[in-house]
């Protein structure tokens, strides 16, 4: 079978192909006026036939980007969003946090809500705290709304009630009426996204949702159609933010889910990678053109989030993998501030017009351009293209060095440095503010530009050994075709575990259960190869935050309860570095998970080397390290293998990427031509 992983980067779209037996990759710049020109030019690039491709398997940023821009081909749904009476500002006001990732911004400005003042409505109506309906919603009401949004025209609509969680009764109503008003535009409902309580999650969610709805079904139509146009024949899936794939039906649905989409593939092939290799605990580290994107796999087992934030205090309550990112990649802009501080990102020069070296009229110096200058890019890109280093020069020069009164080389190591400490920073997002030593876990390295900072990285971290992937600037594209179907269900069930009703949590588990394996059912999955286990959202009784807790049993008595608590227990004195037993313990939320079974990796594997690594000398140049030029070598990385190893300084070219050992630091290959950097 041949499968096809496609990312669709801000910069670059890469694609890897593998029948089991070979490997084809293809990399070729993002387009953004028409994406899918850019995934057929990558696949082509590749030398694959898309008429023989049986499986193709589609990551993309379009609905993340969609949702930071408001932008969508020029065009924004008209998304009309109802809540109960009093409520409507809530979707604005938000917890009044002024905080991203736990760093206090005192200049900050709250970014605008998803859906305007003059497109929020309410209707009256009230469900009591314990599912009662209070009042019902007026049908008077809501034929007035409806008169009120054909004016309008809605391309979409979302509905959020207070407490529908408990009983989405009045929700399910107002969807009804509604339906019969505007049969072919999505109306969501927040009973039918994330029945759980804490109504800010849920009406962003909601949104969110709904505005994405309209716009990702016409853009996996036009990928199908471009497709179809090219003979394909085979299935198409879809890489989703939980670190699984789905079908298209799926994804039109659930288009929230598409939210990350090309980094969640990144982290599987760090996961699986590192796991054929033995390691449990790693750092996935993905540098791109436009992004840094990390992650933490523990026990083989990547962490996730349940409030990854669109917007500052704009939580998507649906399980993600919990991939942080900042604006720092190959594409960064370096710039000057106000006070004459140089600055790197988070502006990206993206694809067009990119770097100022790949002549495309960029005229704003980036990291690309940087290492460029230093020496650690091939001025022709092994033969692909002339980059215009006379350009670079002449920019930095202008731009950055005379203002700064410094040599152009030394702003464009300075500016290297500061790119590799703030990467170095948003490791401490996913590991000290999570109780976790980042030393003592395995940076994996890879996207186009993860090789070229990767030493200096894992010096500011504090680690002195990491590994760079084969084909490591299309990772996450291969990554994607690594991936397993997968779902989940869930909902609000509260309950304090000395006061748990057993019978009940059992009953609704197994409903969750038999929802999830429907769900993969219908994509496809034999029910006989579909995985799934349980997730807890547990805290202390009066604590207003939850610790999430994994567990594989199928039904539960005391004894499975008390397991639960010290599970508890334990994740809490590590998540928040104190825990007390005496105290009663609460479930929130409950979860099923579900998933095709993961099919055994296999990595391919390379003789060990009877040639000296001085056969895979390709050149020797002078490269910038420490504020001088130093004659470094060359290494070709295909004429590589099994036990080679070469001592910094140096750099190894590769087909995709360029990996730039540093001083102190060696670089060997192993069976696989993983390569292991080391600190000596």
């Amino acid at each position: 079978m041949l499968k096809v992983g496609v990312d669709v980067g801000g910069t670059f779209t890469d694609t890897y192909a593998t029948d089991g037996e070979n490997v084809w990759v293809g990399k070729s710049l993002t387009t953004p006026d028409n994406l899918s020109e850019g995934v057929i030019t990558a696949i082509e690039k590749s030398g694959v036939q898309i008429k023989d491709i049986d499986l193709l398997i589609h990551g993309s940023t379009i609905a993340t980007n969609a949702l930071i821009t408001k932008n969508y081909y020029g065009w924004w749904p008209n998304t009309l969003f109802i809540t109960s009476e009093g409520f409507s500002d809530a979707i604005e006001i938000r917890r009044g946090r002024n905080q991203l990732y736990g760093e206090i911004n005192m200049y900050g400005q709250t970014p605008e809500p998803l859906i305007q003042r003059n497109n929020r409505f309410s209707l009256r109506e009230k469900v009591d705290s314990a599912g009662n309906v209070i009042e019902e919603v007026n049908k008077n009401e809501i034929e007035n709304l409806v008169e009120e949004f054909k004016k309008r025209k809605p391309d979409s609509i979302a509905i959020v009630f207070i407490n529908s969680y408990l009983n989405p009764e009045n929700e399910l109503a107002t969807k009804k009426e509604l339906q019969k008003a505007f049969p072919d535009i999505p109306i969501v409902t927040s009973v039918e996204v994330a029945p759980k309580f804490r109504e800010l999650g849920r009406m962003i969610t909601v949104s969110v949702r709904a505005l994405l709805s309209p716009i990702i079904t016409d853009y996996m139509n036009k990928i199908e159609n471009s497709f179809k146009d090219k003979a394909f024949k085979g299935d198409l899936l879809v890489i989703k933010g939980d670190g699984g794939t789905c079908n298209i039906e799926y994804i039109k649905k659930c288009p929230e889910m598409l939210i990350g989409s090309g980094p969640a593939a990144g982290v599987v092939a760090g996961e699986l990678v590192g796991g054929e290799l033995g390691f449990k605990n790693i750092l996935t580290q993905d540098t791109g053109g436009t992004s840094y994107d990390v992650c933490v796999i523990e026990d083989s087992s990547h962490l996730r989030t349940m409030e990854y934030e669109v917007g500052l205090d704009m939580p998507l309550i649906v399980p993600m993998t919990d991939v942080r990112s900042i604006g720092t990649g190959g594409g960064s802009i370096i710039w000057l501030d106000e006070g004459g501080g140089l600055r790197v990102g988070p502006q990206s020069a993206g694809a067009k017009p990119g770097p100022i070296c790949y002549g495309m009229g960029g005229t704003q110096p980036t990291v690309t351009d940087a290492n460029l200058l230093l020496g650690r890019i091939d001025r022709t890109l092994g033969g692909k293209m002339q980059l215009d280093y006379d350009k670079v020069n002449e920019i930095f020069k202008e731009k950055l060095a005379k203002p700064l009164n410094h040599d152009v080389f030394e702003v464009a190591e300075g500016a290297i440095n500061i790119a590799c400490v703030d990467m170095a920073r948003a490791n401490s997002l996913i590991t000290t503010s999570r109780g976790r030593d980042p030393r003592s876990y395995l940076p994996v390295l890879f996207g186009g530009a993860g090789g070229m900072h990767a030493c200096k990285i894992s010096d500011e971290i504090g680690v002195k050994k990491a590994l760079i992937v084969p084909n490591s600037g299309v990772a996450s594209a291969m990554g994607a075709t690594m991936m397993p179907f997968s779902t989940y269900s869930e909902k609000t069930l509260y309950s304090e575990l000395d006061q748990t009703d057993l019978e009940l949590l059992n009953s609704e588990l197994a409903a969750l259960k038999q929802q999830v394996i429907k769900d993969l059912v219908v994509q496809g999955v034999r029910e006989s190869n579909i995985e799934t286990h349980n997730e807890f959202h547990m805290r202390y009784v009066g604590q207003n935050y939850e610790i999430m807790i994994k567990d594989s049993n199928e039904c539960y008595d005391q004894s499975e309860l008390q397991e639960l608590k010290h599970k508890f227990n334990e994740a809490h004195l590590k998540e928040r570095g104190i825990n007390e037993i005496k105290f009663p313990v609460a479930i929130v939320d409950i979860r099923v998970m579900g998933a095709s079974k993961q099919e055994e990796v296999s990595l391919m594997k390379y003789p060990r080397a009877d040639f000296p690594v001085e056969i895979a000398l390709k050149d020797r140049r002078a490269v910038y390290f420490n504020g001088e030029f130093i004659d470094t070598p060359v290494y070709d990385f295909e004429q590589m293998t099994y036990t080679h190893e070469v001592f910094g300084p140096a750099i190894i070219e590769m087909s995709n990427s360029c990996l730039v050992v540093n001083e102190k630091w060696s670089a060997r290959l192993d069976e696989h031509k993983n390569t292991i950097l080391e600190r000596r």
